[in-house]
């Protein structure tokens, strides 16, 4: 019966890793749609943004990485006019969303997947999880978690992107 179980959980796990395998995001290819609405009852078409510089955050009011990428984020964001910053709440209350972003002074756009339906659509297995997206709606970069190092590769690939380009 060991033996049984085990096997069955062995198939799961390599179903869950060929799945994720072959379903991920990759770098170069057009980033999934996004509609949602904002917290101020706008709506949010991320095939809008084309022409801008995103990056696209998932996360939680209760998770600290969260509360750390966002807080670097929003910061990158007041710095470079070039940049938009768009996070993803997976909260279901509105009210909490609203109370997190004022609490900590966040300056993002903010929106609200409550029915989680793009979990799935960005594979999203960890949060926070982000996603940089340069102004064709191209996917530049897949950041998963939140550390000095993710820092680091967030802030050379955004000054990558927005840096002015030489002529030839």
């Amino acid at each position: 019966m060991k033996k049984i179980i085990a096997l069955l959980i062995l198939v799961v796990v390599l179903a869950a890793v060929a799945w994720a395998s072959e379903a991920s995001l990759k770098v170069g290819s057009p980033a999934p749609e996004l509609r949602l609405t904002s917290l101020s009852g706008a709506a949010y078409d991320l095939n809008s943004a084309k022409g801008k510089t995103v990056i696209l955050s998932f996360f939680t009011t209760w998770s600290r990485s969260c509360l750390d990428q966002l807080k670097f984020l929003s910061a990158l964001n007041e710095k470079h006019p070039g940049l938009d910053v768009v996070a993803v709440s997976f909260d279901n209350k509105s009210s909490l969303v609203k109370s997190f972003l004022e609490k900590n002074a966040l300056a993002i756009t903010a929106l609200i997947d409550k029915k989680h339906k793009y979990l799935d659509e960005f594979h999203i297995l960890i949060i926070p999880t982000a996603f940089l997206i340069d102004s064709s709606g191209v996917l530049r970069n897949i950041y998963v978690d939140f550390d000095e190092t993710i820092k680091e590769s967030i802030i050379a690939d955004v000054n990558g992107l927005l840096a002015p380009r030489k002529a030839d």
